[in-house]
């Protein structure tokens, strides 16, 4: 079996939104993260490799999809090089589908616990946001505004793979703070002033479904959010800084729910 000319074209339309976009499919590549997809059972409708790149590691990945029944096709380093978004492919690169839930509200009563990103836009924020929402056991992620493409190479490559056992919705402010508030969840806003973790964990129980809402490191989160929100959240840290790297105050923020 062997690559065509036209396959090698549409995989390259893969790398820019507007092909993602008009296809539901999304390329991911590297040993490690494809092995993440195997583990999470997020199974690719193709993988292309290049025997030549591939460690004993890579084999075996490969032979694993191969007996997922997956096709799996050789091609030369040079073609694998020609499609990658890196400058140092690890020998395979795999083609997924978008699953279609992430355009629909989410009706699954398995949600209890959300982040909720408005405009961030940078991709490594937004996969550590993601690896970090899978680490604290929030199992959904709602995207709003100017964020970046949940599934670009970077925001993929940052997520080291979380993105495969992880649901998503991309939507509006105002179909998130209704979905809320007709679920009931405890629509929890980060701001830089705010309650402490330890006095909005005092008002909340093991039942009590949430979503917590993190905004960009420079503008921080929209009046509407903050404006429907039930809890407005702080992180204390030195005056010294004036603020968190968005990543790392959704991490932190998660993790102080982790328990509950």
């Amino acid at each position: 079996m062997s690559i065509t000319n036209r396959q090698i074209k549409y995989i390259k339309s893969l790398q820019t939104k507007k092909g993602r976009k008009l296809n539901y499919q999304f390329v991911a590549e590297g040993v490690r993260l494809l092995e993440e997809a195997l583990h999470h059972n997020f199974m690719p409708t193709t993988i292309l490799f290049s025997a030549n790149s591939l460690s004993e590691r890579g084999n075996n990945l490969v032979m694993g999809f191969k007996a997922k029944k997956i096709e799996c096709i050789p091609v030369s380093d040079k073609i694998l090089n020609s499609i990658s978004s890196t400058n140092t492919p690890q020998g395979i690169i795999a083609v997924f589908d978008i699953p279609k839930t992430s355009h629909y509200e989410p009706k699954s009563k398995k949600y209890r616990k959300i982040i909720w990103c408005e405009n961030i836009s940078d991709p490594g924020n937004l996969g550590t946001i993601i690896r970090s929402a899978l680490a604290f056991d929030f199992n959904m992620v709602i995207t709003t505004g100017s964020c970046a493409d949940i599934y670009s190479p970077k925001v993929v490559r940052a997520s080291v793979g979380s993105i495969f056992k992880t649901d998503f919705w991309e939507t509006t402010n105002e179909m998130a703070i209704n979905m809320a508030k007709n679920r009931k969840f405890v629509l929890i806003a980060s701001t830089l002033k705010g309650e402490n973790q330890s006095y909005i964990l005092n008002n909340l129980n093991k039942s009590s479904k949430l979503i917590l809402a993190i905004g960009s490191e420079s503008e921080g989160l929209s009046n509407d959010i903050l404006a429907s929100s039930d809890y407005r959240i702080q992180i204390r840290h030195e005056k010294s800084v004036e603020s968190l790297n968005a990543a790392v105050a959704a991490s932190i923020l998660m993790s102080s729910f982790y328990h509950i």
